[in-house]
């Protein structure tokens, strides 16, 4: 068997015992650039440009989680853990939040695409057993998650609304039609802590035991594999947050603020955060690496074009963007951005792209517009809980790859016969990883497929990896 194994720096430990409130909030490892009491904002608004620091998050956490056990339903240690909690918003400030009130509970989030359509939305909502629904303002996702709501049985009392940070400002109201808002559920909780006492904290949280990690479900985000229905995928705790540790070992994260490494300056970065947060690649790369890496990030609700983007790149100075190949496309297509050039290179310093191929010609487009730019393609799945390849620090620029195996990551490239491909062949991209998932919600039969023994998966795309360890996908 061969078996490829990455060439950069490995985590020594990964945390099988913490859920993702843990990890976000109270793991502090000496790898971690700690922003404690540095009121260092971590969490912006794009809009109105608020912002949180960490512990005005975790605050705000707190109060969302014991509002939610209080007025969600049932008995308030019980009432959400195990249960599924789904999103249907753009990206919002309030989005994390709701994300990890609800693992401080137990929950499991299940982000659904903004843009489905009310029978898609109800199909995500059945076949993942939600049981709430948080539905952003805006009257078309009101409309829809409504419709989707009541057809999937779920309860008014059990539908929240998420205002944007700009509707907060002016109000912040309790109910909207007789549904509890987020800001309305913080409010509660925190009516909650100043009644009954910090002890409330304690009696509502849902801690893992040793392992737990390892099987307790975070997300059920949905994938369509590779044939069929949109499937739910398993992601355990300790799956994004092996993603995270291997992020900052892979691209060498100091662990002190403020200083500089080969791609990060932790306290000083910005992050774009326009990938919407439902996908794999926006929730785990943009709002857990890189906040964990000390990266503040730009929740822009959706992407509105080339101008609106690079405003906002340098209104709060993004130094790090995550993209998808059409906004490479746009970019390099629109005389539009001939007049930020001079302005967004000096402040640009990363620029990652994934979710779909970026061509060799595309890229050096880019790069022509960019120069000296660190840039570099991504690869991972839904079923990998995101990042298993990535463009390395200080790589010469290999245009078209999917980029190097990533930290504590191995690799096979498998023939159609199961035997494995020889040296510069072809053959389906196998990975290997403590990033990899549990398999589908209640399909067995598509999960023994792509799960195979050894803790390998099938990815459903041909690869070759060649001398210097690039991947490049040459089919899917």
């Amino acid at each position: 068997m061969t078996i490829y194994t990455s060439k950069y720096p490995s985590v020594d430990h990964f945390p099988t015992d913490m859920d993702l409130y843990t990890f976000m909030f109270e793991y502090f490892p000496k790898n971690r650039p700690d922003p404690r009491g540095k009121r260092i904002p971590l969490l912006i608004d794009d809009d109105t440009g608020k912002s949180l620091t960490l512990e005005d998050m975790h605050e705000r956490v707190d109060h969302l989680s014991l509002g939610m056990a209080e007025n969600l339903g049932g008995d308030s240690k019980k009432s959400i853990n195990d249960q599924t909690v789904a999103i249907f918003s753009v990206n919002t400030i309030d989005y994390p939040i709701i994300v990890w009130a609800t693992h401080r509970l137990g929950g499991v989030i299940s982000g659904a695409n903004p843009a489905y359509t009310s029978s898609e939305l109800k199909y995500q909502l059945e076949a993942s057993g939600a049981k709430t629904l948080f539905v952003g303002e805006d009257p078309a996702s009101l409309k829809v998650g409504l419709e989707a709501a009541e057809k999937a049985g779920i309860p008014k009392e059990r539908v929240v609304i998420i205002q944007s940070a700009a509707t907060m400002a002016k109000k912040g109201s309790e109910k909207v039609d007789g549904h509890w808002t987020v800001s309305g559920l913080v409010e509660a909780g925190a009516k909650i802590l100043k009644k009954k006492g910090r002890g409330v904290l304690s009696s509502t949280r849902r801690k893992l035991k040793p392992s737990e990690g390892k099987t307790k479900l975070a997300f059920l985000s949905f994938s369509s594999g590779t044939t069929g229905l949109p499937k739910g995928v398993k992601i355990a705790h300790s799956n994004p947050i092996a993603n995270v540790l291997q992020y900052l070992a892979f691209n060498e994260v100091p662990n002190k603020l403020g200083v500089r490494g080969v791609r990060h300056t932790p306290g000083k970065d910005v992050a774009l955060g326009v990938l919407p947060w439902f996908h794999i690649y926006g929730l785990v790369v943009t709002l857990h690496s890189m906040m964990w890496s000390g990266t503040a990030v730009v929740g822009i609700p959706r992407f509105r074009g080339i101008v609106p983007f690079l405003d906002s790149v340098l209104k709060y100075r993004i130094s790090h963007w995550t993209l998808v190949p059409p906004m490479i496309v746009l970019f390099v297509k629109d005389p539009a951005v001939e007049k930020y050039l001079d302005r967004v290179r000096q402040i640009v310093r990363y620029c990652m792209v994934g979710a779909a191929p970026c061509s060799d010609e595309l890229s050096r487009q880019f790069m022509a517009k960019l120069p000296g730019l660190d840039f570099g393609q991504g690869y991972g799945m839904t079923e990998t809980s995101t990042v298993v390849t990535l463009a390395a620090p200080r790589q010469e620029a290999a245009y078209g790859s999917a980029g190097r195996i990533f930290s504590n990551t191995e690799a096979r490239i498998v023939k159609p016969d199961g035997k494995d491909a020889a040296k510069g062949e072809s053959g389906e991209l196998l990975m290997r990883g403590p990033q990899i998932t549990l398999g589908y919600l209640n399909n067995q039969k598509a999960t023994e497929e792509m799960w195979l023994e050894g803790g390998w998966l099938r990815t459903g795309d041909e690869a070759i990896i060649n001398d210097a360890g690039d991947v490049y996908i040459v089919d899917r």
